[in-house]
């Protein structure tokens, strides 16, 4: 009778060890589904969000801006970029468009699981760049907020509050230092524009828009108008109400 009363007690144990386990599995900061995702190898890295995969294919990275050459940082978020991906197979996913207007994949980039373009969020490579309902959007904002408060990569230059400006993402207001890439000269000059320009418009349209803004980058080149002024933007335009970076 004790052996069986013994036998039945480590059979239950065994049974709520399992359910135990069951319930307690960790999760990370985002999980990788690997459903509509393309596998593909990594076999240039261009800079820090820019990358060729096998077969000759351009791809942006989702969701981050990372430093333009000659400006701080740009050669560490290049070469983490390339000691993490080149030459390696990873997943690209998609999120709401396909390609940018300079005929590139947007994707975000998996390594294993973890999303690499997070980890450069993470590392103080790249800030936090999106537009509407993007997917990652709140992981990778927390994790350019904690670079922040920890003053990693770019951000350790922001020890003089008077020498940062605003840079608006879709539900957070953050500093950046004036030498990181949201200086609006530079981005402008990327969507086509000359040194100076503050603000662009569409022939098609009656608004202007600030450079860094998600409807300025949906302007075909064809159709780009690029003002050096408010004033002059608004002498026959109106200010784009809706303009996110």
């Amino acid at each position: 009778m004790l052996r069986k009363s013994v036998c039945v007690f480590i059979f239950l144990v065994l049974i709520l060890s399992l359910f135990i386990s069951g319930c307690s599995t960790t999760t990370s900061q985002v999980t990788k589904n690997f459903d509509n995702k393309e596998k593909t190898i990594v076999t240039k890295v261009i800079d820090g969000d820019s990358i060729i995969t096998q077969g000759g294919e351009h791809v942006r990275l989702l969701g981050i801006d990372t430093p333009e050459k000659g400006e701080p940082y740009y050669s560490d978020a290049t070469n983490f970029l390339k000691e993490r991906i080149l030459m390696k197979e990873v997943y690209l996913e998609r999120d709401l468009d396909d390609k940018d207007q300079y005929d590139r994949l947007l994707r975000y980039v998996w390594l294993d699981d973890s999303l690499v373009n997070l980890e450069l969020v993470q590392q103080g490579f790249a800030i936090a760049r999106f537009y509407d309902n993007m997917k990652y959007m709140n992981e990778i904002q927390e994790a350019e907020k904690q670079a922040i408060q920890n003053k990693i990569g770019i951000w350790s230059q922001l020890d003089n509050p008077s020498n940062t400006k605003t840079s608006i993402n879709d539900t957070q207001t953050t500093q950046h230092t004036n030498l990181t890439l949201t200086d609006v000269d530079s981005s402008c000059i990327s969507l086509g524009c000359p040194q100076g320009t503050q603000y662009v418009a569409s022939k098609n349209s009656d608004k202007y828009h600030k450079c860094y803004c998600s409807f300025a980058k949906r302007i075909s080149p064809q159709n780009l108008i690029c003002f050096s002024s408010k004033e002059e933007a608004e002498q026959d335009r109106q200010a784009c109400s809706s303009c996110k970076p």
